[in-house]
């Protein structure tokens, strides 16, 4: 079974990336790069 779409349709088809999810993405690219700044600034060794 084949669908065919004309451009005012397929402009109407919403995809998965939302705003909340963008957001996310971000808040986590920032948690990660303060990581790795605390670590290099303040590195801990392990307590073997």
């Amino acid at each position: 079974m084949e669908i065919e779409l004309n451009n005012n349709e397929l402009f109407k088809v919403y995809g998965g990336f939302t705003k909340i999810g963008a957001i996310s993405i971000v808040s986590a690219l920032v948690a990660f790069i303060a990581g790795l700044v605390d670590g290099y600034i303040n590195p801990q060794k392990c307590n073997k």
